[in-house]
């Protein structure tokens, strides 16, 4: 089975989005161009997710929108487990509808530091973060393997258009 693993694209500060909450801040310019870098990179992949997973917040929700539009309208699915503290858990449960047999795949848009642990508990086994900044927009892509309810995961690549797009913060 493989996994997309992705941190939502970047957002608008608070006092800049004309909203009130935090969890209705959009995307911004940067964070639209680092979806479509991200998407022209996952096409050149060939990794075509049979669905996309997001939480309720504006910012994840528009990111999967965006990429499933880009990768030809690939189904997305609102999980209100994918809150700000979602955990390993969370993930698989969004997973267990595929087959690994067919070795399907998924992604999974996520928050931070949500995704530093949740990958930490994939390649360590344990409740350590993963020790690299993740940047909003980071991908990875992992091959996982599911056994006795547990999870390791081998890392196929991994994408930051935020480092792609060097000098780009706005």
């Amino acid at each position: 089975m493989y996994l997309y693993l992705m941190r939502h694209a970047r957002a608008l500060a608070l006092e800049d989005s004309n909203v009130q909450y935090d969890a209705e801040r959009p995307l911004s310019g940067a964070g639209e161009r680092d979806i479509l870098a991200l998407s022209e990179f996952m096409k050149k992949m060939e990794y075509f997710p049979h669905g996309i997973f997001t939480g309720p917040f504006n910012r994840s929700r528009m990111s999967g929108e965006m990429i499933a539009d880009q990768l030809g309208g690939i189904p997305v699915h609102m999980d209100t487990s994918l809150l700000p503290g979602a955990g390993l858990s969370d993930v698989l449960n969004c997973l267990s509808g595929l087959d690994p047999d067919k070795q399907q795949a998924a992604m999974v848009i996520l928050h931070e530091p949500d995704i530093s642990y949740i990958l930490g508990q994939l390649f360590h086994g344990e409740d350590g973060q993963y020790p690299y900044p993740i940047y909003s927009g980071d991908f990875f892509a992992l091959r996982l393997d599911i056994n006795n309810h547990k999870a390791v995961a081998r890392t196929l690549s991994a994408f930051s258009p935020v480092i792609t797009r060097c000098g780009d913060h706005v």
